[in-house]
């Protein structure tokens, strides 16, 4: 009978090393992965075309696989600072490095329409404009919000590379703008 209870014993030893083992591998890419799900995550709407998926792919993924490299650099002795840091770090990097790639990407073709990072930047520049520079007098903020919202994703639609790049801007799009804010009155 105490035979079996010592193999038991060993077998206990022997399933906790391995949990142990298996628990500890897992933990070491625990960061790495929750990186690369960020990076994809807030990089979403950067991604327009097959060109910027894959760019965003291999950012996240080299950060992801960067991630230890990076803390050991640090030289930070706590682990959780050390961790937290290192992950704000190339979640900044990535952002920088995606932010430019697709918006090179997006600018191969100036006929293509405005996308990824260009179009961002352009929404959020004509919304902000048009809330800044409206006379608001009886219209409700978030009335003046929407339509702003309306006008800036209409004109996104139809804004390509050549035409965000032209200063002044054509009278043919001038027309077309001043049709969809029409249509955002609505």
């Amino acid at each position: 009978m105490e035979n079996i209870k010592i193999d038991n014993e060993k077998v206990e030893n022997i399933n906790k090393d391995f949990l142990n083992k298996k628990r500890n591998s897992l933990s070491k890419w625990t960061p790495g992965i929750l990186l690369i799900g960020s990076i994809l995550a807030f990089s979403k709407r950067f991604s327009n075309s097959l060109l910027d998926e894959f760019i965003i792919m291999v950012i996240a993924i080299g950060s992801g696989c960067f991630f230890h490299k990076l803390k050991r650099r640090l030289k930070i002795k706590n682990n959780i600072l050390s961790n937290i840091a290192t992950y704000f770090i190339l979640l900044m990097i990535s952002a920088s490095l995606i932010g430019g790639c697709t918006r090179i990407a997006d600018m191969t073709n100036k006929n293509a329409l405005i996308s990824g990072a260009t179009r961002v930047y352009f929404i959020d520049g004509l919304t902000s404009e048009c809330i800044s520079s409206a006379s608001t007098g009886n219209v409700p903020i978030d009335k003046l919000k929407r339509y702003c919202s309306c006008v800036a994703n209409g004109t996104a639609d139809i804004t390509t590379i050549q035409e965000s790049q032209s200063n002044p801007a054509s009278q043919a799009y001038k027309d077309r703008v001043v049709q969809i804010a029409n249509g955002c009155l609505e």
